[in-house]
């Protein structure tokens, strides 16, 4: 079987497993430009360890085969709960989603995004910077990744930084609120913890412009049996290894 594919404007009969072939590098490298870690590149929405039939789980995958609705427009989604609750997971295949019903998707992790805004502000221009943040702000789906983990920088134990970072969120979040841009974040916090750490005004921003679904299934203890498993068999296929070479040495040479 052939598929008709145009390729500069002349059509082309190719046969389907070469089309499926570019059609995978294709995605493989939209998934590259949107930034999307190769980690999760063939982690599917089937892959959840949790309650596919929860209410958590339906809203997230509803809500991936259909944010571009008008229904939907300025409905954004803040995925919080535990390490290892398969937030990022999630959040990554709704992206994959997108990518692959056509929509131009961006990723980036939270502290890379507030390093980047705080390079810009003030009398400091970056140019490569600016557009990089431009390029966030007019995607069609913008995925960030591990929102208002404040151990993770040195930066918040200062007072004054601490105030900068502050600042920065808010004038991005302003921003992308009010845009085109649907925005689907994660965070081990929770809103009100949000509340507590970044003050009133993120927390109402964020409030009033994103649906807060927590998520409580932890895959930890199955991810450390696996890799105990796997550190085992390694122990046995050594063992077994080193008595089949002393077995060897043991036996009789041949005369």
């Amino acid at each position: 079987m052939y598929k008709i594919v145009d390729i500069d404007g002349e059509e082309f009969a190719i046969p389907d497993d070469e089309f499926y072939c570019l059609q995978n590098k294709k995605y493989q490298l939209l998934l590259q430009k949107a930034n999307i870690p190769s980690f999760y590149w063939d982690i599917n929405f089937a892959d959840y360890q949790g309650d596919k039939t929860s209410k958590e789980f339906q809203i997230i995958y509803n809500y991936a085969h259909n944010f571009f609705k008008p229904e939907f427009n300025h409905i954004n989604l803040y995925l919080c709960g535990g390490t290892s609750t398969q937030k990022s997971a999630l959040m990554y295949n709704i992206g994959k989603t997108a990518i692959k019903l056509g929509y131009n998707v961006k990723s980036i992790l939270a502290g890379s995004l507030i390093d980047k805004l705080m390079k810009i502000q003030g009398f400091n221009y970056n140019e490569k910077i600016y557009n990089e943040i431009q390029d966030l702000k007019q995607s069609d789906l913008l995925l960030i990744d591990d929102f208002g983990d404040i151990k993770k920088t040195l930066m918040w134990q200062n007072e004054e930084s601490k105030n900068i970072i502050l600042v920065e969120w808010d004038k991005f979040l302003r921003d992308i609120v009010v845009s085109n841009t649907h925005v689907v974040m994660t965070s081990n916090y929770n809103l009100a913890l949000v509340k507590q750490y970044f003050g009133e005004y993120i927390y109402e921003l964020l409030d009033r412009n994103f649906f807060e679904i927590y998520l409580q299934y932890s895959v930890k203890e199955k991810r450390k049996n696996k890799i105990e498993n796997a550190i085992r068999s390694l122990i046995i296929e050594n063992s077994s290894s080193q008595e089949q070479v002393l077995i060897k040495r043991r036996q009789p040479k041949d005369i």
